[in-house]
């Protein structure tokens, strides 16, 4: 899964920097193997849930699925951790670790605190407990409105869990 932003269906619609299906590749880098992407399972576009779920035409051997935590976030305090890990700017494999604070969530969005740049869209945020995964990062800026209509702030944002599970649940 990434984000539609990122890759999306050959149609009128899709976002116009993300890579077509086609064009688009997965590099596995543990394993040194490189795959294609060959089909689009679910699409929702940038303005909804700015997903795309696709198939790969082969997996390397020994790979295992990341563990997932679809339940909706709740604020606490001491506020909970999270985490992202991916290749902003195209470099190499990077985790974010300091700074690192959930700042509100509801049942489409978490917003959070951790240090990203562009290109770490379509990365997993990992949650607190057991670093499962609990939102797909879509989204930083310095004047994210609040998701409660009270302003903005610094923030990044990822599409949570929950609410692709219930759109992929009612799509398939």
């Amino acid at each position: 899964i990434t984000n539609a932003h990122v890759m999306g269906p050959d149609t009128p619609d899709r976002y116009p920097s993300a890579a077509r299906t086609g064009d688009a590749k997965v590099h596995f880098q543990l394993q040194e193997t490189m795959a294609n992407a060959t089909k689009i399972i679910f699409h929702s576009p940038v303005n909804e849930l700015d997903a795309t779920l696709f198939e790969v035409d082969r997996l390397p051997e020994g790979i295992a699925p990341l563990e997932l935590d679809p339940s909706v976030m709740e604020v606490s305090d001491p506020p909970q951790r999270l985490y992202i890990i991916g290749h902003p700017g195209g470099r190499g494999l990077e985790f974010s670790l300091q700074d690192n604070h959930l700042l509100a969530a509801n049942d489409r969005l978490v917003h959070y605190r951790t240090p990203s740049e562009g290109g770490s869209s379509g990365s997993p945020v990992f949650g607190p407990v057991d670093w499962k995964v609990v939102a797909l990062h879509h989204a930083g800026s310095r004047e994210m409105p609040r998701l409660d209509g009270t302003g903005s702030y610094e923030a990044n944002e990822g599409i949570a869990l929950a609410a692709l599970q219930r759109r992929l649940a009612d799509a398939l």
